[in-house]
């Protein structure tokens, strides 16, 4: 008696179980192959995007910044940065002599933080 009841629970318990997964599949009104292609035309177009908003990114900076040696800048910039993050090394500097402003890449040898960009402007340091 207690085998019948096991099988007959069993039974209902797959029987259950299959009816769940076809109302799923007819509730969607798409295929899982048209939701991937759905999905990966979205990526594409943020991937473009994206790569579009980084090659006026890269014109810009190419335009307004220009690249000088790090010994040639001012010392109120370097002691700036040394004093702001914590003895930094500035490893390249741009400016833009248009805005008196400096954009520098720097390294304070942490291993958590490492390698940043910063901007320094004319008003920071005023400051």
């Amino acid at each position: 008696m207690k085998k019948l009841l096991l099988i007959a629970a069993l039974v209902f318990g797959g029987v259950v179980a299959a009816q769940a997964q076809d109302v799923n599949l007819t509730k969607s009104d798409k295929s899982p192959v048209e939701a991937v292609k759905k999905e990966e035309a979205a990526a594409a177009k943020v991937k473009a995007k994206k790569a579009k908003l980084m090659h006026s990114a890269n014109k810009v900076q190419a335009t307004s910044y220009k690249e000088v040696e790090v010994s040639a800048l001012p010392s109120s910039v370097t002691e700036l940065v040394a004093k702001k993050y914590n003895g930094a090394t500035v490893s390249k500097a741009m400016v833009n002599s248009e805005k008196g402003s400096y954009q520098l890449v720097i390294f304070d040898g942490s291993v958590d933080s490492g390698i940043k960009t910063i901007t320094v402007n004319a008003a920071d340091l005023k400051n």
